[in-house]
């Protein structure tokens, strides 16, 4: 009653008008400022406060063919309803979060850290049984089992026994391709890597990421194998950096790279001298690991890694722990 008896509401319209947008440039301006009231007001308060202002303002708008002039109020309330809703969505304030909040379980706080098993949210992005954009809501959630039994709860994923039986059988046509893969005699992308340019690649390669390591080379310059030249220093640096990331070291970490011709057959060896290990996984049975649910994520996608270089090149790893002694042997 003081705004209006004081003349609040002449003295917004006439700086709406001063502007002298024509009848789309004010469209977009009173929902500009009904979006922007949204952030601090309810609607009750909003509705109140600016209809009476933008009252004589719309019913001077024209435009055209687009709308008839006897509906133009109707279209004008229609889009402030479904701006006020979108405004409620909005930070600071963001009424609808708290009317979500009241219905959701206890376990959901308004406040989460993202997952932290993102591999696992990519996994589940592969196969494909719900939308990218449901995805990253994924992300927003801290307990990625709650997320997937609420994702469940709430009918996000439909149909979802038949979609994992659809995963698997498109799982185990991957496989087979991959066995065929494995079975070739020639890959045109393997050709002739000579060890000692290729480790000194290795060398550079993880100093961006550990400048502190150092390597000596006990390599014989004839020494090769076939395959990929980026691959296999990629399966190097996969090894190296499970090394230095589940290892303690006396100052720098200090790596031996040898290799060891024996007929047709190529054994690279990796030796270094941690002063402790932090995981058990370092044994012969090392890749399989990963498929054990108490090993981290990181460790679990390195392996991975190396089993995949390794099937494609169709080589073995053996790996010990001894006397201090960490020796990582590769037969090509």
């Amino acid at each position: 009653y003081v705004y209006r008896s004081l003349g609040g509401d002449d003295i917004v319209e006439h700086l709406i008008l001063e502007a002298g947008l024509d009848s789309w440039g004010l469209l977009f301006l009173l929902m500009g400022i009904t979006f922007f009231l949204g952030f601090f007001l309810d609607w009750i308060e909003i509705t109140l406060i600016v209809l009476p202002v933008f009252a004589p303002l719309v019913a001077g708008m024209d435009f055209g063919e687009h709308v008839p002039a006897n509906e133009i109020k109707i279209w004008f309330i229609i889009l402030m309803a479904v701006n006020l809703q979108t405004s409620f969505l909005t930070p600071p304030f963001g009424f609808a979060l708290f009317y979500l909040k009241g219905i959701a379980p206890k376990e959901i706080k308004i406040l989460e850290n993202k997952v932290k098993d993102k591999v696992l949210v990519q996994s589940i992005c592969k196969l494909n049984f719900i939308e990218s954009d449901e995805i990253k809501e994924i992300l927003n959630f801290k307990n990625l089992k709650f997320t997937l039994e609420f994702l469940k709860d709430i009918h996000t994923i439909n149909h979802f026994s038949e979609v994992i039986q659809r995963s698997v059988i498109r799982a185990n046509n991957v496989i087979e391709e991959l066995k065929q893969l494995a079975q070739y005699e020639e890959n045109p992308e393997k050709q002739k890597i000579y060890l000692i340019k290729n480790f000194e690649g290795l060398q550079v390669h993880t100093s961006l990421s550990h400048p502190e390591a150092k390597f000596i080379f006990d390599v014989d310059e004839e020494h090769f194998i076939y395959g990929n030249e980026f691959r296999t220093i990629q399966l190097w640096s996969n090894i190296l950096h499970l090394i230095i990331e589940n290892c303690n070291f006396k100052g720098k970490a200090k790596f031996i790279l040898s290799t060891n011709s024996i007929g047709k057959k190529m054994m690279i060896s990796i030796k270094c001298s941690p002063n402790s290990v932090l995981t058990e996984l370092f044994n012969k049975n090392i890749l399989n690991y990963r498929f054990h649910d108490d090993i981290e994520s990181s460790i679990k996608l390195r392996l991975n890694i190396i089993h995949t270089i390794l099937i494609e090149h169709r080589s073995k790893l053996r790996c010990t722990y001894e006397d201090n002694d960490l020796i990582f042997e590769l037969n090509f």
